[in-house]
């Protein structure tokens, strides 16, 4: 609706001053979001006032952005100009909405459970860094440093366990490992509370998570098994982590 009124706009002033001037617009707006939100005073009128500011600036940048373009490039350079501009804009929207996903579905390497699990818990503490010898370098180096200090985990080599191996997956066994470690659960019910993990080397973690109704078997509504082998994904590493910590 406001196209129109941002066209004569843009036809009677300059346009890289004016695409500056409503960047930082923008700015300003979502600065003042943000304090009216962490203040509490948000309303909906506040709220409407504020998508249509936005909106109103973006219009005019956008429009002012395209309209700049010709006095930039040479004319036969222009299409290629235009193609790199959308190209820009569709690669920053993909970008976010990568972002955005969580891929509940994706499965957890051991490198990711640290992460989850320093977040969670608040460790600070990395016992001065570079406690394994294979993840230098790695994304998640600092939280499994800070993982290590904190007793959860013990390496991926015993007995040596000077390695961590941060891209392997995490099985469901190995998961009970890390939670009841981080979590020192300690009553294990009696034991034997799963039909699929005897002689499983996580078999005393499993039956201390489940005792401690974070775990609940692989095979509703029985639930009578664990499936100690199979791999986590990150939705089922959110719903255990929400069971121990909500």
């Amino acid at each position: 609706m406001f196209g129109l009124f941002a066209g004569v706009i843009v036809d009677r002033a300059d346009r890289l001053r004016l695409m500056i001037s409503t960047d930082l617009g923008r700015a300003v707006a979502f600065a003042w979001i943000t304090v009216v939100v962490a203040t509490e005073q948000m309303t909906l009128m506040i709220l409407y006032l504020s998508v249509f500011a936005v909106g109103v600036l973006e219009t005019i940048f956008d429009t002012a952005s395209m309209s700049i373009t010709p006095s930039l490039v040479q004319r036969d350079q222009l299409e290629r100009a235009n193609a790199r501009i959308s190209g820009a804009l569709i690669a920053a929207l993909l970008l976010y909405a990568a972002e955005r996903l969580f891929c509940p579905d994706d499965f957890v390497t051991r490198g990711q459970m640290a992460a989850f699990l320093v977040r969670a818990l608040g460790y600070t503490d990395n016992g001065g860094g570079d406690l394994f010898i294979d993840d230098d370098g790695h994304t998640f180096e600092n939280d499994i440093d800070k993982l290590g200090t904190a007793g959860v985990t013990k390496g991926c080599n015993p007995p040596d366990n000077d390695r961590f191996c941060p891209d392997d997956r995490v099985t469901r066994g190995a998961m009970a490992a890390f939670l009841v470690r981080a979590l020192g659960y300690t009553d294990n019910g009696g034991g034997n509370l799963f039909i699929d993990d005897d002689g499983s080397t996580f078999e005393n973690d499993i039956d201390r998570l489940a005792t401690a109704g974070v775990a609940k078997g692989c095979n509703p509504p029985v639930n009578d098994k664990f499936c100690p082998d199979d791999f986590v994904t990150r939705g089922q590493m959110a719903a255990f982590l929400h069971r121990a910590l909500g």
